[in-house]
């Protein structure tokens, strides 16, 4: 008697945490994908080679629909090259009209964000001049295949440096490194140690993000460039708050003092 009751309770404290879990996706689901979301069904729904694209009616991104497919195609295979990983899912790529409209039902208040639980990302889309960036993309590909970084500032920073790479119309204007270079000029730089701070680096990004985000990309694209992108996918992953200057140590054999040096010499005579 004594195993079979073991087994049945075992099976059954099984089935509740399997309960648990599905309630928690679906909970989240709703809030994060928002044509699950029982408030916010206003949307139409378009298919492309490696998305699908949810935008609402009448808006900016309805009568742009086609150019949008078209970019985030491109934007997909780009960021796959330029990764060089395998992914094949599609994913789900929500356009808001304006900030009120994303932070309004989504609960998040930002120009755009990809979610780490699920392949998707949502960006603003307000005017049809408006140009999809590869950055929410990236992170989605990136969550999927390299892993989930534990540190704001390397997560945001291989995104803004892929995600340049790929924007076209960046061809004809400073670039990541001439755009840190006169911060760097200004004394406007933060210190690596300030920015592996998780909590401080979101308190910088509500007041700089443009600044810190190009600063972010500049530090990961010198650091991909010199070293190779593969030390740096290994490192992404790994380094988090708490062992971030170990890790830096072991992967590149050298502190990431000594390289934040290095790369302000870069950035002095670029």
């Amino acid at each position: 008697m004594y195993p079979f009751n073991f087994s049945k309770r075992i099976y059954s404290y099984i089935g509740l945490i399997i309960i648990v879990l599905i309630v928690i996706s679906c909970n989240a689901s709703r809030v994060l994908l928002p044509e699950l979301y029982e408030d916010d069904t206003n949307w139409l729904k378009t298919e492309s080679m490696h998305y699908f694209i949810y935008y609402r009616p009448g808006s900016p991104a309805s009568e742009n629909i086609e150019k949008i497919c078209k970019e985030l195609d491109s934007c997909f295979s780009d960021v796959l090259n330029q990764l060089q990983v395998n992914f094949t899912a599609k994913v789900h790529y929500y356009l808001y009209n304006s900030r009120d409209d994303i932070k309004r039902n989504t609960r998040r208040d930002y120009y755009g964000f990809a979610p780490e639980e699920f392949e998707c990302a949502a960006q603003i889309y307000a005017s049809k001049s408006a140009k999809l960036d590869a950055h929410e993309t990236v992170h989605v590909i990136v969550y999927n295949t390299i892993g989930v970084s534990k540190l704001d500032f390397l997560e945001e920073g291989f995104a803004e440096a892929i995600a340049h790479a790929h924007d076209e119309e960046s061809a004809g204007k400073l670039s990541l490194h001439e755009q840190t270079e006169m911060l760097l000029y200004w004394d406007k730089l933060f210190s690596s140690e300030i920015l592996a701070n998780n909590n401080r680096f979101r308190e910088i990004s509500y007041s700089k993000g443009s600044d810190l985000y190009t600063e972010c990309g500049s530090f990961v694209r010198y650091l991909i460039d010199q070293y190779g992108l593969d030390k740096f996918k290994f490192l992404l992953p790994r380094a988090s708050e708490d062992n971030y200057k170990k890790v830096f140590q072991e992967i590149y054999g050298k502190s990431i003092d000594d390289f934040e040096k290095e790369w302000h010499e870069f950035l002095r005579n670029y």
